[in-house]
């Protein structure tokens, strides 16, 4: 029996230790140098684009998944404004469109002033409950055929820059400056 326990254990230390391993990986930023100046970034002064990307099948989708800074300019190309979710993260229900609010650089949909104000709250302790599952765009990035609504992934990189000014001009326009991010060589895998 004890045995047992101490194999558990040791599996869930082992899938903990992963999972903390990932999440501080996926904290790290794609880049090392600013894409607005081109000096060496602040990891400190960082934004985080998001958009969720549609694909016409599971063969594009898992292609995409392989290199997704292979299609960053295909993805900057898609509607910005696009709310990335259709249910609300705090009370599940179907999202007004006029209640919305901005997470990593996404938008997200909520149902009513009431859980918009709840979410603007706090976003970090809702931000787990968004499920982005509404893609910003008809066309697959990969094959240029239409979009089925099951086959989504998120795509979202933490870009650093060298200072203040350079995250502000790229929080302006993320869309016009994420094709001049040079992504580390790991995140191109």
């Amino acid at each position: 029996m004890k045995t047992v326990q101490f194999l558990l254990s040791l599996g869930f230390g082992i899938a903990l230790g992963t999972a903390m391993a990932q999440a501080e990986e996926a904290a790290k930023p794609v880049n090392s140098k600013c894409p607005i100046s081109g000096k060496a970034i602040d990891a400190e002064q960082t934004s985080t684009y998001t958009k969720v990307v549609g694909f016409c099948c599971e063969k594009c989708l898992a292609k995409h998944n392989e290199n997704p800074a292979a299609n960053v300019a295909k993805i900057a190309e898609m509607p910005a404004d696009k709310i990335v979710n259709t249910k609300c993260p705090v009370s599940g229900k179907a999202i007004d469109a006029e209640q919305t609010a901005m997470l990593h650089g996404a938008k997200v949909g909520l149902c009513c002033e009431k859980c918009l104000a709840k979410f603007k709250a706090d976003p970090e302790a809702l931000a787990a409950k968004v499920v982005y599952d509404n893609a910003a765009n008809e066309k697959c990035p990969v094959s240029g055929k239409a979009v089925d609504a099951e086959q989504v992934a998120t795509f979202s990189a933490k870009v650093a820059f060298c200072c203040e000014k350079c995250k502000a001009k790229f929080d302006e326009a993320p869309d016009k400056s994420i094709g001049k991010v040079e992504f580390d060589s790991a995140e191109k895998k």
